[in-house]
């Protein structure tokens, strides 16, 4: 009987094991914190996740959710482990719509969103002709001498008067074509997301089939 229960807690640990893995931060910009203009529509308006991935490395992607036809992020900033040197990181360009930064530069609170508030890495993107607008997204995997996590970037800005944020983008061309308006947006907080949660039908089968493997071995326990 206890070798079908030891089997039993296996089955259960390895299917648990793979729907919890997949964690990521996801940060949501939903907050115009400069005294500039909101983007058009509801937030959130952008949105970054940071994801584990081999070899001690993080994956960045940048989603835009912008809604006005002529708004455009030109900066997008985030923290880095303040024990650690941002100027170490390196980065390489993964999948892609939106268009390549004309400039993505790190260092330790070297950045002002709105001249406020320090961060450690700054993307620059172009401001005219091809634009990082609305429903666009860019990837990124970023490389450290030692191995890095999705939380070495779980770090609010420091010295700011607007607020703390884990990240803030200069969003551009608000109103457009009637007016050319902008606003920095930074997010209402981190959260720390699992991508694989189990979904209940699985669990009633798991524990259906560990109920069905103990009746098995108590079956053949009392037969000997």
């Amino acid at each position: 009987m206890k070798k079908y229960l030891l089997i039993s807690i296996l089955v259960l640990s390895l299917a648990l094991t793979s729907n919890v893995c997949s964690l990521s931060l996801v940060y949501e910009l939903d907050t115009e914190f400069s005294g500039g203009a909101n983007p058009s529509g509801s937030p959130p308006w952008l949105r970054s996740t940071f994801e584990n991935v081999a070899n001690g490395d993080v994956k960045l992607t940048l989603d835009g959710l912008l809604n006005g036809t002529g708004e455009k992020v030109t900066e997008w900033d985030f923290n880095f482990d303040p024990a650690l040197n941002a100027a170490l990181l390196s980065i390489s360009w993964g999948s892609h719509t939106a268009p390549l930064p004309d400039l993505i530069a790190f260092g330790n609170d070297q950045w002002k969103a709105d001249g406020d508030g320090d961060f450690d890495i700054a993307f620059y993107f172009p401001t005219s002709g091809d634009v990082f607008n609305d429903n666009e997204q860019a990837v990124f995997i970023l490389s450290y001498p030692t191995d890095i996590t999705f939380n070495s970037f779980n770090f609010g800005s420091v010295g700011g008067e607007k607020g703390s944020f884990g990240t803030a983008a200069h969003v551009q061309g608000i109103g457009a074509p009637a007016a050319d308006l902008s606003g920095w947006i930074g997010d209402s907080g981190g959260t720390i997301q699992n991508g694989a949660v189990p979904e209940p039908a699985t669990i009633l089968l798991l524990g259906s089939g560990l109920i069905g493997l103990a009746g098995y071995g108590r079956k053949k326990f009392f037969k000997k």
